[in-house]
């Protein structure tokens, strides 16, 4: 059974509990390592891949901002998709700097999907990715995230003999006429992964509590006596008829 890396809390939340094989090279015991940072391996280290610098992000909005002006000014509208890798540093903790590689470059195959020719994709963070898509609608922009990632909007991945399964979070917004920035309009929808991400907690703790609630300790059994080695004593029996005297006054008649 694949491994769940993560769990989407946007527009369609996903629940799934984790089942992992332990895979090749990855003992327990090397993973608490890089967990704690004690490992010396590349899964102790960030990535390379996962180094988004200002300069980066400057430049992706800059082309962005480019974008949409072009769309405003042929009045097409646009749809800005957000699609976060929320436990991308989590992943490379524990599989590497060369497992992360591979889930980005497989997300950004999957958006160049999505956005196809006439759309954009940019790395805005080292978790999120942002597709600039002309004239779609929201429910266009899901049909295309299945095709793309599958029904259930998720990145599978196979590394030291372990399958992965990461489901990203995302959130979308049509623009029409506005003149937002990208770099506002991208804040805007980082917020609502946030916001969804925290009502989701919020539903999971209400549920662990709802089923703490209902749960009650079970009573210990009786303590069985120790044996004793005095034989018990016989209740009583109830006689089934009164007891019939031993003699009977008579009165004795003359003679």
């Amino acid at each position: 059974m694949p491994h769940v890396i993560s769990r989407r809390t946007g527009a369609h939340p996903e629940s799934a509990q984790p089942a992992a094989r332990h895979g090749r090279g990855w003992s327990p015991l090397r993973r608490l390592g890089a967990w704690l940072g004690l490992s010396s391996g590349a899964a102790a280290r960030p990535a390379r891949s996962q180094r988004v610098t200002a300069i980066d992000a400057c430049a992706a909005f800059r082309r962005g901002d480019e974008f949409l002006h072009r769309a405003r000014r042929d009045r097409v509208p646009v749809t800005v998709l957000v699609l976060e890798l929320h436990d991308l540093p989590e992943l490379e903790c524990v599989f590497g700097g060369q497992t992360a590689r591979k889930a980005i470059d497989h997300t950004m195959a999957g958006l160049q999907r999505v956005a196809g020719a006439q759309g954009m994709v940019l790395r805005t963070d080292p978790t999120l990715f942002t597709v600039l898509l002309p004239d779609s609608d929201r429910e266009d922009t899901l049909d295309l995230l299945r095709t793309a990632f599958g029904q259930s909007c998720s990145l599978e991945l196979e590394t030291d003999g372990e399958d992965l399964v990461l489901v990203p979070e995302f959130a979308m917004r049509i623009l029409c006429t506005e003149t937002l920035p990208l770099v506002d309009v991208h804040h805007g929808l980082c917020c609502e992964i946030q916001q969804a991400r925290t009502r989701e907690q919020q539903r999971q703790d209400y549920l662990q509590r709802e089923r703490e609630s209902h749960s009650r300790p079970m009573s210990l059994p009786a303590r069985p006596e120790p044996p004793s080695d005095r034989k018990p004593r016989r209740a009583p029996q109830a006689e089934p008829y009164p007891p019939v005297p031993m003699t009977i006054p008579v009165p004795l008649g003359r003679r």
